[in-house]
């Protein structure tokens, strides 16, 4: 009996050992351009990978690639299809920078074709990735081709502390609409689960940072997202949420969008937003928030909320020109404690049923709180506050001159959200 329970407890002892070795003792491996790096420095002598796609490929699940600077940008396109972490070496800049971006890859929802810089697709486990700058700016792609920095597709993991920029078309084909920062999809046959957070996305062609689709989750947290400004071949977003994806986005930074053909409400096709959050069919499983983000500069809305059970709170909307502050579209979402200030229309815009707009404050706009249509709004005018507003709270469509000149004929404030 007793060497029957001594055999059993080697046996767990050995599954313990062989648990801990494969979980523990992960690899790192080295890159650097001149096929020399150390883990404690990148001018020793041991060997090391010389390009990152080469450790990748080495890589065993659970293994770490620590990338150093090298001499010359990384001239590659990535494919990660296994759970990993890829990393610059000790905060350094490491540039992994293309010379011409080929189509590797397509779009789960339309079958389209996209040029990804970094790929992550199909894993079973989370790919992380932090102090990296992937840039597009030596590979533009032409009309009918999607560029995208970095990818999940199908996949889960985190972006950090990393810059992605220059993700744009060709000359020629700047107004096809293509050019995601960082993107996330799935196609329900795995879920992504992507969080995004201390990130730069600048110099892109339509959107920054999007999650699409049922089964995505985007977590977008304390990033810098900066437009074009007024540009005239695209209307851009900043971050996106849409069509079926949940998710959350906080203490953002988003400003400068806007398509210069939108010269008011009444003459703009399209227009550019801070945040959109687009589920119109109600596809989402759980509620979207957006939370203590800094919105400026934007035309629909700094934040626009086309669905239901969101939460807008806390938020600081500046300079919205046509349009409004904070725009909803929906049913069961809660706009509450957030500070818009100089919006060209109203300072919050309400189209749906038993929405909460409460504890705002709304300064220098020509309308305060917007209730366009709908029933079973709460909007206490002593619980929201209005200094310096011509029309605190106005219900319904009128034809008053302010209307005629402000409101435009189209319900939706012309969205462009980006979906291949």
């Amino acid at each position: 009996m007793r060497s029957s329970l001594r055999a059993f407890l080697c046996l767990m002892s050995l599954i313990a050992v062989l648990f801990l070795s494969s979980s523990v003792f992960a690899a790192t491996r080295m890159v650097d351009s001149d096929g020399f790096a150390c883990a404690s420095s990148c001018d020793g002598g041991c060997a090391a990978y010389q390009s990152i796609q080469a450790a990748i490929d080495r890589s065993k699940a659970g293994d770490v690639v620590v990338v150093c600077p090298g001499t010359e940008p990384y001239n590659e396109q990535l494919v990660i299809d296994k759970k990993l972490t890829v990393q610059g070496f000790k905060n350094t800049a490491v540039v992994v920078k293309p010379v011409a971006m080929v189509d590797n890859t397509s779009s789960l929802a339309t079958a389209s074709p996209i040029a990804a810089i970094m790929l992550v697709k199909d894993t079973k486990g989370p790919v992380a990735l932090t102090n990296l700058i992937v840039d597009g700016a030596d590979s533009p792609v032409a009309c009918g081709r999607n560029p995208v920095g970095i990818f999940y597709r199908n996949a889960s993991g985190s972006v950090s502390d990393s810059t992605v920029r220059n993700i744009r078309m060709a000359s020629g084909s700047e107004g096809c609409g293509g050019g995601i920062g960082i993107f996330a999809q799935s196609g329900l046959a795995l879920t992504s689960n992507v969080t995004v957070k201390g990130c730069n996305v600048h110099d892109f062609q339509k959107t920054g940072i999007a999650g699409n689709e049922v089964g995505t989750k985007l977590t977008a947290t304390a990033n810098v997202v900066l437009g074009d400004g007024p540009i005239s071949y695209v209307a851009q977003n900043g971050i996106q949420i849409g069509y079926g994806a949940t998710g959350s986005l906080t203490d953002n930074r988003v400003s400068e969008f806007a398509w210069t053909p939108c010269v008011d409400t009444n003459n703009c096709a399209w227009c550019s937003t801070g945040i959109l959050l687009y589920d119109p069919d109600s596809l989402a499983t759980s509620s979207v928030n957006a939370n203590g983000n800094i919105v400026s500069h934007t035309q629909c809305a700094g934040i626009y909320q086309w669905g239901n059970s969101g939460q807008i709170v806390s938020n600081y909307v500046s300079a919205t020109d046509p349009w409004d502050g904070i725009a909803v579209m929906g049913n069961n979402n809660m706009v509450k404690s957030n500070t818009v200030t100089k919006s060209n229309e109203s300072g919050i815009w309400l189209q749906g049923d038993k929405n909460s707009i409460t504890l705002n404050r709304i300064q220098e706009t020509p309308i305060g709180i917007w209730i366009d249509s709908g029933t079973g709004n709460n909007y206490p005018t002593n619980s929201n506050t209005f200094p310096n507003v011509g029309e605190a709270i106005r219900t319904g469509v009128t034809d008053s001159a302010l209307m005629m000149m402000q409101a435009g004929s189209n319900a939706d404030r012309n969205v462009t959200p980006d979906r291949f």
